[in-house]
């Protein structure tokens, strides 16, 4: 299946998904190998055996170094999403990484240019590092500083290839000691 896909993406075929369909997308992928992870868990070991991670499972324009996840508010994902890109970093799996994560029941759309749009009544996040995590090991809870937040919702856009987003919000976002903290006040 992995090649079969790998074979339309070179043909430039769109290729799409929606939960596990989704989460394959990115050059990052959350594997469940030990069932799921969750926010909560994540935050407060981000090295527990919830986390799994691989790479490389299909090359789609645009999605280097971007890790996907999906059903992101309905199920709180947040906390894990920030322990999946500190993990990334802090294990040497890339020096950059970038992540997209799209509501339930909507859809991202990247075009042929690298331009992102929301399909749906949600949103959609585009979260970014901007630094290795501070903690980051077996046991100990996540301190994760300066993570840089675009959400849009149905009138948003955001270029993938530039990083950079209009008609959404801009805020930064910090794991302290396992907890999550926003400069918005809402951390979603």
């Amino acid at each position: 299946m992995q090649t079969a896909i790998n074979e339309r993406l070179r043909e430039g075929v769109p290729i799409g998904g929606t939960s596990a369909g989704l989460a394959v997308l990115g050059e990052f992928v959350f594997t469940a190998m030990n069932d799921t992870a969750y926010s909560k868990e994540t935050l407060a070991d981000p090295c527990n055996k919830g986390v799994t991670l691989g790479k490389d499972f299909l090359h789609v324009p645009y999605m280097d170094g971007i890790l996907t996840d999906q059903h992101f508010v309905k199920r709180d994902r947040l906390g894990r999403s920030v322990g999946f890109l500190a993990r990334i970093l802090q294990d040497g799996m890339a020096a950059s990484v970038r992540e997209i994560a799209v509501d339930e029941r909507n859809a991202v759309l990247v075009d042929e240019n690298g331009s992102a749009t929301l399909i749906g009544k949600g949103a959609a996040y585009f979260i970014r590092p901007t630094q290795k995590p501070e903690i980051c090991q077996p046991g100990k809870p996540l301190t994760f500083r300066n993570i840089d937040v675009y959400k849009i919702g149905r009138i948003g856009k955001f270029d993938v290839k530039i990083w950079a987003g209009s008609g959404g919000t801009s805020y930064v976002l910090s794991a302290l000691d396992g907890e999550l903290e926003s400069s918005t006040g809402s951390v979603y």
